[in-house]
Formats: C-alpha cells, sequence, structure tokens
C-alpha cells in the first residue's frame, strides 16, 4: 500500500474480521471482603514516595489487581442452604476486566514486544500468545514512545524500521529516553500489591487470564474442594511485586506503519479473526509472593505491611520490627515464583525467612542499557480501524456464608444513680450491632459477611418547655453500618439515649432521647433488640 492510502483502507479487510474472544475465568473464593464502600484498602503505595498511610488498622499499600478493572456494581446472590432448607446462605460476586497481561514465563516473553503481531486465535482457549504467521512481508516500520515511572510527562519518540525481539529495540528506546531525561534513566520504581487470601485460584487474578497454578501446587500442603485449593494453614498473604523500570507504547499505526495487508488473504491467514498487535510492554522485574503462617490474619498483615514499608521508605510507618514480627514472618513459610523467565510450571522458589524477604524485595534496584530488566507485563489491541485494547473477563465469587441473624445490644448503660445524682436523668448506652449464627442469639458468628451494609434505624426526638409550654420535635434516618473486619460484634457509638434536666422548677425542662433499631434486608434476619437496663427505653419520662 503506497503512502497515500488511507488508514480506512488499509484496515478494510480486518475490519470484517471477528474479535478474538479470551476465555474468563471464575475463582470461587472463601475470603471474606469488603464491598467497595466497606473497604479499608486505602489508596495504594509506591515504594520510596513520601505518601502517608491511611490510619486503618491493619493499612493497605495498595489494592485491587494490576491491570484489572471492575466491571459492574457487586452483586450478593443468596441460594439455600444445602443442610437446612430453612436457612439461606450468600455469596458476592464481583466481575473484573483485565487489559493488562502478566508474562508468566520466558517462552511467552518471546513473543511479547513492542509492535509484534499476535494471532487472535492464540488468545482463545489456553491464553498462549504465538506470532501470526504468513505476514512478513506486509511489515512496516512503527514509532514507540518510551516511558519511566519518575519521569513525569517526558516522553521519548523513538523510530523503528521493524519490531524486534531483540536488544536492539530496547537500546534504541534508553538511548531516546536518557535525552529527554538527563542523568535520570536507571531509576526504577517498585510496586506492591497485597491480600490476604484462602483458595490458591486467587493467584490468578494477578496474571489477568486463565493459568494453571502448577508453579504453586507442587510440594504444597492443600486441601482440595471440588476445582479449588485451600490454604491448610491458619493464614495467607499473597503480594504482587512490580519493580517498574520503563514502559514502551507502540504508537496507534497510521496507514503506512506496522501492518500493510495488501496482497495478502487475511481471513485465510488469521482464520477470521482479527490480529492484535502488541500496543505496550513493561520492563523490569515481578514476581508473586506466597506467604503462609500459622499467625493469625491480622497479626500476619501487619507484620508484613509493616517490613514492606520499611523496604519501601513509606512514611508513617514504624521502622522498628519488634521481635513478635520477626518471629511471625520468620516462622512462616515463603514462597516466590518470578515472572517472564523460566518455565511456567518450574516450582515457586522457597524464601529464607525476613533475611530472604528483604532481599527478594530490595535486589535490583536500577537498572541500565546493558541490563534493562525483562518484559514483565503487556498490553495488546486489535490490528484494526478501532485498536480497541484487548481485555479479559474473569469473576471471583467471595464466599458461600450463612446468612446472619444480627440484632441491636445495649451494652454497659449507666444512669443517674450510678453517679449519685436526681438532676439530669440520663442514660448512657454503648451501642452494639452483634451478629449470630442461630435464631436464639446463642452462637456467635465471627466470620459474618462483610460485604453486607447493614442498616438500622436511629429514631430521636428533643422537647424544651418554659412555663410549662413545649412541643417534641421528632425524627428518623437510616444509617449503614459497614464492617471492615469481621467480628461477632461490632460498637456502633457511645450514645447518650436519654437526657432530662430541669431548670430551677418543673416548668422549665429540657430533655432528648435517641433509640436504635435494626432496618429489615433481604441479606440479613434480625433478632429481638436486647437492652441491659429498661431506663436505655425512656424518651417521655419526667419527674
Amino acid at each position: 500500500m503506497d503512502n497515500g492510502a488511507t488508514s480506512s483502507e488499509k484496515y478494510r479487510d480486518l475490519d470484517k474480521l471477528s474479535s478474538p474472544v479470551i476465555n474468563g475465568f471464575t475463582v470461587n473464593s472463601k475470603a471474606n471482603v469488603a464491598s467497595e464502600e466497606n473497604s479499608a484498602i486505602g489508596p495504594g503505595k509506591r515504594a520510596g514516595s513520601s505518601a502517608t498511610t491511611t490510619g486503618e488498622d491493619p493499612p493497605r499499600l495498595k489494592a485491587g489487581t494490576g491491570g484489572s478493572s471492575k466491571d459492574g456494581p457487586d452483586s450478593i446472590w443468596q441460594s439455600p442452604n444445602a443442610t437446612d432448607p430453612t436457612k439461606a446462605i450468600l455469596t458476592l460476586r464481583r466481575k473484573y476486566k483485565a487489559n493488562m497481561f502478566t508474562i508468566a514465563d520466558g517462552a511467552m516473553a518471546l513473543n511479547i514486544f513492542p509492535g509484534a503481531i499476535l494471532d487472535g486465535r492464540s488468545l482463545e482457549g489456553n491464553f498462549s500468545p504465538q506470532m501470526l504467521k504468513g505476514i512478513s512481508s506486509g511489515i512496516r516500520p512503527i514509532t514507540i514512545s518510551t516511558s519511566m515511572p519518575v519521569s513525569g510527562y517526558a516522553v521519548a519518540k523513538t523510530a523503528i524500521a521493524k519490531p524486534t525481539a531483540g536488544i536492539a529495540l530496547v537500546n534504541a528506546a534508553l538511548a531516546d529516553l536518557e535525552k529527554v531525561n538527563p542523568g535520570e534513566v536507571g531509576a526504577a520504581s517498585l510496586d506492591i500489591t497485597l491480600d490476604t487470601f484462602r483458595v490458591y485460584e486467587e493467584l490468578k487474578t494477578l496474571y489477568g487470564y486463565q493459568k494453571g497454578l502448577d508453579a504453586f501446587l507442587i510440594n504444597t500442603n492443600t486441601i482440595r474442594q471440588g476445582e479449588n485449593h485451600l490454604i491448610v494453614a491458619k493464614s495467607a498473604i499473597k503480594i504482587k511485586f512490580f519493580q517498574h523500570n520503563f514502559t514502551v507504547d507502540t504508537d496507534i499505526p497510521k496507514a503506512n506503519e506496522l501492518f500493510d495487508p495488501t496482497g495478502l488473504n487475511m481471513n485465510t491467514i488469521t482464520g477470521g479473526k482479527v490480529p492484535v498487535y502488541v500496543k505496550s510492554v513493561t520492563y523490569g522485574r515481578m514476581g508473586i509472593m506466597v506467604i503462609e503462617s500459622e499467625a493469625s490474619v491480622k497479626d500476619l498483615f501487619n507484620a508484613v505491611y509493616k517490613q514492606l514499608g520499611i523496604v519501601g521508605n513509606i512514611i508513617g510507618i514504624d521502622r522498628n520490627m519488634t521481635e513478635q514480627e520477626k518471629a511471625i514472618i520468620n516462622q512462616a513459610s515463603i514462597r516466590v515464583k518470578y515472572t517472564g523467565i523460566g518455565t511456567d510450571t518450574s516450582p515457586a522458589e522457597r524464601i529464607n525467612g525476613l533475611g530472604g524477604f528483604i532481599q527478594v524485595l530490595s535486589a535490583n534496584k536500577t537498572y541500565s542499557k546493558t541490563s534493562p530488566g525483562i518484559p514483565i507485563a503487556f498490553q495488546l489491541a486489535e490490528l484494526n480501524s478501532t485498536n480497541k485494547l484487548v481485555e479479559a473477563p474473569f469473576q471471583i465469587n467471595y464466599g458461600p456464608f450463612e446468612k446472619p441473624y444480627v440484632r441491636i445490644e445495649y451494652k454497659n448503660s449507666k444512669w443517674e444513680k450510678d453517679e449519685n445524682v436526681s438532676n439530669p436523668r440520663f442514660t448512657d448506652s454503648d451501642i452494639y450491632m452483634s451478629f449470630y449464627k442461630d435464631p436464639t442469639g446463642k452462637a456467635p458468628y465471627d466470620d459474618a459477611p462483610i460485604f453486607i451494609p447493614y442498616l438500622y434505624n436511629r429514631s430521636y426526638g428533643s422537647k424544651s418547655t418554659y412555663d410549662w409550654n413545649g412541643s417534641w420535635s421528632k425524627g428518623q434516618r437510616v444509617d449503614t453500618l459497614r464492617l471492615k473486619y469481621p467480628t461477632a460484634s461490632k460498637l456502633i457509638e457511645n450514645k447518650k439515649v436519654f437526657y432530662f434536666v430541669k431548670y430551677g422548677s418543673d416548668a422549665r425542662t429540657s430533655r432528648d432521647y435517641t433509640h436504635f433499631d435494626m432496618k429489615s434486608s433481604e441479606n440479613y434476619y434480625i433478632l429481638p433488640k436486647v437492652i441491659d437496663h429498661y431506663n436505655a427505653n425512656r424518651s417521655d419520662e419526667s419527674y
């Protein structure tokens, strides 16, 4: 095709082809997670940044799955309890779309470089990107843009005669990057995502596509439950560490760039599927780490988070690990699988305690032309007039959980006799919401689902009198308790639920009250409110 041809003419035949469809996957997780509104997860923290932590307990460095985004709102599904049809079980379903994919091993890395044209069929079924054959005569020059995570908006442009997997492309890109960022090339950024997990299949979400997990299951003690492999340890954390050296983007190709299909039978060559090209490649170092421990989830998370904060120099992190925190990491089982190198099925490496943990995360903090890092993550775009990013769907089902029995409980109530006064009169109570597994309220539910918004009514009133005259002002509102961590009982607040005072005589008084009651929802059963002192129900009492 000559240089005067338009982009629409170039893509005429390619636009007739159907888009490749990446098989989605579903992970049945046992994790008890918060909804987005409930979440205690704060904004991501980049190692070496000056950002403060969120102040949550425990705080989170970064949430979610790299290169993935939510695909619609969460949904809570109910189904009958197989062991007791009179009860129900709940499952949170959360859908995602991934457009950034992790390079699993060295074999996959051979086919992933900026401008590489891949066979759309190789993305379907077993996700295994392969070069599209029979098109070498149509390959054209490309322009690439190179950027660093520490360079802001400074982007280097490089013209490449032909896309290649060789070191020449990387060297050319880094040479131009040095021109727009003198003295800065070589500084890497370390990003870390971490979260607890209960099922090994959750690790798939860190890759962005359906893949086997043999590397993590070899010589690992798990409990097989259907297609799931449950952890045996008391707690477990999955970590994805991402040392970002630089990213090379393929500019959206013009009519005379990347590929010219003139003279080629694209329907035959492609099998009717749109080819895709490698739109973006990130170079650096990446690994998936699994930590299993007999410590509690909270203690393990706090210890790991603190050490990650020390490694990343995050402001607000105590620089001194306690002996207990050191022991938790030293006694844990730690394994890491590096991505982009070796073979996908080779076992994850075992890491020796706290020292090994620090060494893994601290290694190779810089890079150079001779040691630029390896391709670790990539994006794909359709080779047609849309140039739209390729996305892979997946879903995580959290549960199942028994539908909880919930009630409001007044505890530790005090009233005027506790302070030996007669004026004012008052009742001061701790207001709790408590969760149970049974309708009698005898079996506390320590792992009640935290993705449920628990609703309660707050009704209130006040009245002031002057010369015996006055009227009530009353109201009501619905509040929501959003749990951040599982608990059998959660303090809503300490509240003066009743207050009455007279000013000199009965003719001039002031009083107010507040009552708390659960509000109905299809996601939980309501038990009668429990009040530890009758005076907590006062509202219109007078002398």
